[in-house]
């Protein structure tokens, strides 16, 4: 199998699990292989383990799938399997997982983002506001050179935010087309929120304006049909728009 195609663990797990099919007390996750024995006794499990081990070599033989040797670690009393420990009582936690003095990396860089998370953490912006219907319906919207990005907006506190790429054609869009776009996506993802409102549309592209007022060519027929069926834009400097155009120069 080549390497470095994405698909490449999901195949070779396939594989593996077609190998070991049918088998009893055999489990494989990627490149690791278990064998258990059961029994009322130790000797009986041991036995029941052995028979299995043979029945694996014989599949492994037919299927021509080698094995390394070196790996190769035979009755455990407990072993250590996708994150776990298997023993004879069970499943386990695997102590190197949970010991309590693992060691953490923590330098300078770390102390200065929790201190700004615990200052983002004690400001109104980033905690989302619960949508009281009774109140004004606002939403924020912007579009970069490679993104989208809108922000639904009650009292001046954000209710949701939603973000996304630009396709190959959207991106040669001309920027009021884009505006535009922004503003129709923002609609239509909170479209829960939106429908049957009266809903104020800000931007950072004045004109946007001019649609709403007159007839114009800059669009696309769709785009400006769709812009009659706001019931307001307003222009707000860039500051007053922040949301929408940090969520929009997201994407590169």
């Amino acid at each position: 199998m080549p390497f470095g195609l994405s698909s490449a663990p999901e195949e070779y797990q396939r594989r593996q699990d077609q190998t070991v099919e049918g088998l009893p007390g055999v489990r494989s996750i990627v490149d690791d292989i278990l064998i258990y024995g059961e029994g009322d006794t130790e000797e009986e499990a041991i036995d029941d383990h052995d028979r299995k081990f043979r029945a694996l070599m014989e599949r492994c033989r037919e299927r021509n799938l080698k094995l390394n040797k070196e790996k190769l670690k035979l009755k455990l009393k407990e072993v250590r399997f996708i994150g776990h420990l298997v023993t004879s009582e069970g499943l386990k936690s695997d102590p190197e997982k949970i010991r309590a003095d693992s060691e953490f990396c923590w330098i300078e860089n770390h102390d200065k983002a929790l201190e700004e998370i615990k200052r983002l953490v004690v400001t109104a912006e980033p905690v989302l506001k619960y949508y009281d219907p009774k109140l004004q319906l606002t939403v924020q919207s912007d579009a970069s050179q490679t993104g989208l990005g809108a922000a639904v907006m009650q009292e001046d506190r954000p209710v949701a935010y939603a973000s996304r790429a630009l396709t190959d054609t959207e991106t040669r869009y001309a920027q009021i087309e884009k505006e535009l776009l922004s503003v129709i996506f923002g609609l239509g993802k909170f479209h829960s929120y939106t429908y049957g409102r009266t809903v104020n549309v800000i931007s950072d592209h004045k004109p946007l304006e001019s649609i709403m007022k007159k007839a114009t060519s800059c669009c696309t027929k769709a785009f400006t049909t769709y812009a009659f069926t706001f019931t307001k834009v307003r222009h707000n400097p860039e500051i007053q728009t922040r949301k929408g155009d940090v969520l929009s120069r997201y994407f590169k």
